[in-house]
């Protein structure tokens, strides 16, 4: 392979991690959790081998694209996006003893690496989450209106979609009127839900900023 060979090959697996990262970002919103995670790496790896082998075959086979084969980036582009695509395919599928459909195939060793690093994504942020509430539930008082706790949020993160707006107004308002045995599982319960969205450090000032704002009700209507 020559020099300029290996530069495309290794842009076709840019293209092969760049697409791993979408889809990890996708999952995780966040660029610091997939950085601290080994199976993210992993999970990109993958896909940027998996790209340079497809560059590798379309090369040494001479495989035929039509007026994309006169053009190296053209190569490199089919090679990156068409090795995402089989990577992410199955050659068939069948139903278990629990009618659960398996698909056979590249997709079943990416979704294992993909399933682990989520699992282990979830671990991570689990327990950073409830350190952090932890330290907002002291703050944290139930009479907040869920109008307002939906209002503050969604104007304070106007990245939120529409959908994602829907979403969280839904679980603020069944977490409030839930039923819990203990009012701290209600807090712990609301606070999970909120962060999922905000991070902890939003939801942190969301709250000092609810208790300023009645400290600051009580103060005019005792003068």
């Amino acid at each position: 392979m020559t020099y300029d060979s290996l530069c495309w090959a290794l842009l076709s697996g840019a293209i092969g991690i760049s697409v791993g990262l979408s889809e990890l970002l996708n999952r995780y919103r966040t660029f610091h959790y997939i950085l601290i995670n080994r199976f993210s790496y992993v999970y990109m790896f993958i896909n940027f081998w998996g790209a340079v082998v497809a560059y590798v075959i379309i090369k040494a086979y001479h495989l035929n694209f039509g007026p994309i084969n006169r053009h190296e980036l053209g190569m490199a582009l089919v090679a990156g996006f068409g090795a995402m695509v089989f990577l992410r395919s199955s050659f068939f599928s069948y139903k278990d003893g629990k009618n659960k459909i398996v698909e056979v195939g590249p997709s079943l060793i990416l979704s294992i690496f993909l399933k682990t690093a989520e699992r282990q994504f979830d671990q991570i942020l689990s327990e950073r989450n409830m350190k952090k509430i932890s330290e907002i539930m002291s703050m944290m008082d139930l009479t907040i209106d869920a109008k307002d706790l939906i209002s503050l949020i969604t104007k304070a993160m106007s990245v939120l979609s529409e959908d994602e707006k829907e979403e969280l107004s839904n679980e603020i308002v069944q977490t409030l009127d839930g039923k819990f045995q203990a009012a701290i599982a209600r807090k712990i319960t609301l606070g999970l839900v909120v962060i999922k969205y905000t991070g902890g450090d939003l939801f942190l000032e969301i709250i000092r900023c609810l208790q300023l704002g009645e400290n600051t009700a009580e103060d005019i209507s005792s003068s």
